[in-house]
């Protein structure tokens, strides 16, 4: 009677296993604001120009993570400021166990108050350097002394927006 218990468990135990079993796991837009804060200001120097981003703030619009930022620079001809905002798409590399932001697109830019939009190219560019910015910085790491963080790290399959919320789809 023992042995055939320990057949039916170890037969359960079997076909658990083969079923994939997924979990997900939400992160609210206040946790991810609390993230971006961290790694705001920034500052870049380029020869001409000097430019600080600030202020930012996360908002979710689709499928889509948005970030709306305060900025204020120095160019040649003087001093300027406003806000721009973006959407981009919040992805996950697990060979550095990292959350990033990427593929940046402008929706709004406004110099000294005024909205300008007009110029495709500048949109373009801006796009590519936030892209360019963003591209080795992540928003969160992964801690690999953490248990709880590395069994995610092997087990996290997608990251999506749902709602206000960041969705981790971890499977087993």
């Amino acid at each position: 009677m023992k042995k055939l218990w320990i057949a039916l468990v170890m037969l359960m135990l079997l076909l658990a296993g083969c079923k994939d079993v997924h979990k997900e796991v939400t992160i609210s837009q206040a946790t991810i604001q609390k993230m971006v804060e961290k790694k705001f200001p920034i500052e870049k120097q380029a020869s001409p120009a000097k430019i600080k981003l600030f202020a930012p703030k996360v908002f979710f619009q689709g499928n889509s993570m948005g970030l709306d930022l305060q900025y204020r620079a120095s160019v040649l001809f003087g001093e300027i400021g406003g806000s721009i905002a973006f959407t981009c798409k919040p992805v996950y590399r697990p060979e550095t166990a990292c959350f990033y932001m990427s593929d940046f697109v402008m929706t709004r830019f406004t110099v000294n108050n005024v909205v300008s939009l007009e110029n495709d190219t500048i949109t373009g560019l801006i796009s590519t350097i936030m892209n360019s910015a963003f591209k080795d910085h992540p928003l969160y790491k992964l801690n690999q002394d953490d248990y709880k963080q590395n069994l995610a790290q092997m087990m996290l399959k997608q990251v999506s927006v749902r709602g206000d919320d960041l969705v981790l789809l971890m499977a087993f």
